[in-house]
Formats: C-alpha cells, sequence, structure tokens
C-alpha cells in the first residue's frame, strides 16, 4: 500500500496567501537569495491563468517546449511581447488544438510552481493589474498542487543545496582534462542520444544557462542536472547567477579577447595547428611554416586545445602523441567525435618509429606520421600535399552543394 504524499505546510501556506488576496490578479514571487529571478504567477480566485518570469523567458520556454511539444515548432519570442501573448499568437498560425495549448500552459504552469515551491524564503508582491486579459485556460490548486509538489522533490533531490534552472553554468579552460575524465568514464552518456564531449566543451565555455543547456539534449532541467552532479558538486563545472546584462558583456568580453587574438593572424595565410609541450619544437616548426607561408597556432597544453581549434578551425594539424595529462592517441579520439574538428588532417609527431604506434595512429584516423627530430623538407612535402588535398576536397564540396 502506498504512503501518501505528505505535502510541507509551508506550500498550502503559500497557496492560501494567494487566494485570500482574491482582490489582487497577480503575485510576484522572489526568491531573497536569488533575487535576479522573480516568477509571476496570474490568477483570479482559486484559479491559476499563467506562470512566467521576470527574465529569460525564451530560454525556459525553448527548453520546456521542446520537451512537451516536439512535434511543434516553438513561438518565437519578440521585443516587447511576453511568453503568453507568443504562445497565443503560435496557436493560431498552428495546426494545435485548444485542448492541446491548453495541455501545454498546464505542463509550463506546473513546472513553474515546482520552482516556486523550492524557494526558502519567498517574497510576496501582489498586484491588481490583470495582465492576461482573455485567459484560454484555468486551472484549480487541486488539480496541479500535487504533480508540482512531485516535480520540486525531483529537483530539490538532483542537487544539495538550492540552484536554479536560469543559473549558468561554466567550464573554466584549465577544467577540460577532469571534465574529459568525467565523461570517459560515464559509458551511459555516449550510449544515450548525448551530444559529443566537443560541443558540450564549447558550449559550457559560453556560459548558458541550465534551461539553455537542456534543451540541447531535449531533457528537463532536473534530468541534465542529476548527469552533471558530480562536476557541479567538485566544482568542475562552475554555477553562475543569471543575468542577462552580465550575459552581453560576456559575449562582448569574449569578442574582444578573439579580436584581440586573432590580430596576429590574418586572413590570406592558412593556419595550422600545432600541439606539442616542447618549445623548442614548436619554434622549430612555426620557423618552418613560416618559410613555406603558413601561420602556426602554437598549443602547448592538449586539455585547452578544442575551444581554440574550433575558434580558429585550422587547415592541418601537427600532433605529439607523448604529451602529459592526455596523449596525442587521446586527443586524436576527442576530435574525431566533434563534427567540427573531424574533417581536419592529423599528422603525428613522435621519437618513436614504431610499426604498432604508426598502425595505431592511423585506426585513430591520423593522415600521416612523423618521426623526430622532424627535417624540414619532410614537413613541407607532407603539409604541403595534405593543405592541398583538403583545398581541393572544400572546393568539391562547394561545387555539389551549389549544384
Amino acid at each position: 500500500m502506498n504512503t501518501p504524499k505528505k505535502i510541507p505546510k509551508k506550500v498550502y501556506d503559500l497557496r492560501d496567501l494567494i487566494i485570500q488576496n482574491s482582490d489582487s490578479k497577480s503575485v510576484k514571487i522572489t526568491d531573497s537569495s536569488h533575487p535576479y529571478v522573480s516568477w509571476e504567477l496570474h490568477y483570479e480566485d482559486k484559479y491559476i491563468h499563467y506562470i512566467t518570469t521576470n527574465v529569460g523567458q525564451k530560454e525556459r520556454l525553448s527548453c520546456l517546449w521542446k520537451y512537451f511539444s516536439p512535434k511543434f515548432l516553438p513561438p518565437k519570442l519578440l521585443v516587447n511581447i511576453g511568453d503568453y501573448e507568443s504562445i497565443m499568437s503560435l496557436w493560431q498560425s498552428q495546426n494545435l488544438s485548444l485542448s492541446q495549448i491548453q495541455r501545454l500552459i498546464f505542463q509550463l504552469n506546473e513546472e513553474a510552481l515546482s520552482q516556486i515551491f523550492n524557494i526558502e524564503n519567498p517574497i510576496l508582491e501582489f498586484s491588481c493589474n490583470q495582465q492576461i486579459l482573455s485567459p484560454i485556460a484555468q486551472f484549480s490548486w487541486e488539480s496541479i498542487l500535487d504533480s508540482a509538489y512531485d516535480q520540486s522533490i525531483l529537483w530539490k533531490n538532483s542537487y544539495p543545496t538550492y540552484i536554479s534552472p536560469f543559473n549558468r553554468l561554466y567550464l573554466d579552460s584549465n577544467k577540460t582534462y577532469q571534465f574529459y575524465q568525467f565523461w570517459k568514464s560515464k559509458k551511459n552518456l555516449e550510449q544515450q542520444q548525448t551530444p559529443r564531449i566537443s560541443f558540450w566543451l564549447l558550449n559550457l565555455a559560453k556560459k548558458k544557462s541550465i534551461y539553455q543547456l537542456s534543451q540541447e539534449r531535449g531533457i528537463l532541467p532536473s534530468n541534465f542536472i542529476k548527469d552533471f552532479q558530480y562536476l557541479l558538486e567538485a566544482n568542475i563545472i562552475k554555477i553562475l547567477p543569471f543575468s542577462e546584462e552580465n550575459s552581453q558583456l560576456n559575449h562582448q568580453s569574449n569578442s574582444l579577447s578573439k579580436q584581440e587574438t586573432i590580430k596576429s593572424f590574418t586572413s590570406s595565410s592558412p593556419i595550422i595547428a600545432c600541439i606539442d609541450d616542447s618549445r623548442t619544437v614548436q619554434k622549430h616548426i612555426q620557423k618552418i611554416l613560416a618559410m613555406m607561408g603558413y601561420q602556426t597556432l602554437s598549443l602547448t597544453d592538449p586539455t585547452l586545445c578544442l575551444t581554440t581549434l574550433a575558434k580558429y578551425n585550422p587547415q592541418l594539424i601537427l600532433m605529439d602523441i607523448n604529451m602529459p595529462e592526455m596523449t596525442g592517441y587521446e586527443l586524436c579520439k576527442i576530435l574525431q567525435k566533434s563534427s567540427k574538428l573531424r574533417k581536419i588532417p592529423i599528422v603525428m609527431l613522435t621519437g618513436r618509429d614504431g610499426l604498432v604506434d604508426k598502425l595505431r595512429a592511423k585506426m585513430l584516423g591520423v593522415e600521416h606520421y612523423l618521426t623526430k627530430p622532424c627535417q624540414p623538407q619532410e614537413i613541407f612535402d607532407v603539409v604541403k600535399s595534405l593543405t592541398c588535398k583538403q583545398s581541393v576536397d572544400s572546393s568539391k564540396t562547394s561545387y555539389v552543394k551549389s549544384n
């Protein structure tokens, strides 16, 4: 026999307080410890019409819409038009029945309430302004309270301290290798319909919200947090507050730093990446490539190179096999899983000239194998051959697409 769930008194107290303010039409609920996000609950008497937020409406709606209504395109939120108005506009333009749109609004309200129930010290501000003039759905507290509370428990159990789905997650470049080690140990993530590791390294560097990252996988934020719980608790992934202003500043800052780095590169000369922990080798390779008219993207730490490679998209990668923290073989495996980087030719550089090493490199998709110390003519021949081949392949692809 199932034991009836015991909903805390504070949940009922919150409900009763809202119902008692019957003259009001909406209530703004803010967490005193996370004041950057507020929930706005629109209601009339004992019925809830719609619950929205003061920030991140597009991020939240895009995430939940993809999960709840994957067959329909999500509404586009325009300037000065809220998520509810956008849903109504989409309902009128698409082939959604009234029951379908009402069910969706119920699910959105249910998720919003689950977040509200987890606020420890809510601040309530009531308003008499009726912002939803023609509601097409209304839900009694009794019809939604139990299921919303169940969701709030799932969210609460996903992480030991309170975290909002609006929080942004950030993976610093110096934690890339720790992320890689975690990913390698989690076979269940590889078996699921999960984006590749390179995708997460790039997106976690962009400080996206939990809603945005969950949308990429088509899952609820609570399931996303559960999968990455260890990384959050170990502070490998940092939890940052949501701020639309800070997000824009971060984007501008990243753009500026990118421009400053690119100053040393010209658009006319091809870029060749060299990944080797030896600065002596780096200088040697750079001199040879400069004589050939190439620019060198020198990278000494393989655990920090993925974002840089994706940013500059070199024509060719020269890579050492024996490097600390991550071997060339391990890095090759990661690159092969990236849709953006897997087509870049790789040339292995090594002090070993064994047949086993060459075969292993070949199995990982390595185009060529050079034994150190590399002679200038060897490097010249290999680089020229592979970059010319890539240019021809790119031209063929462009021709096919244009026809």
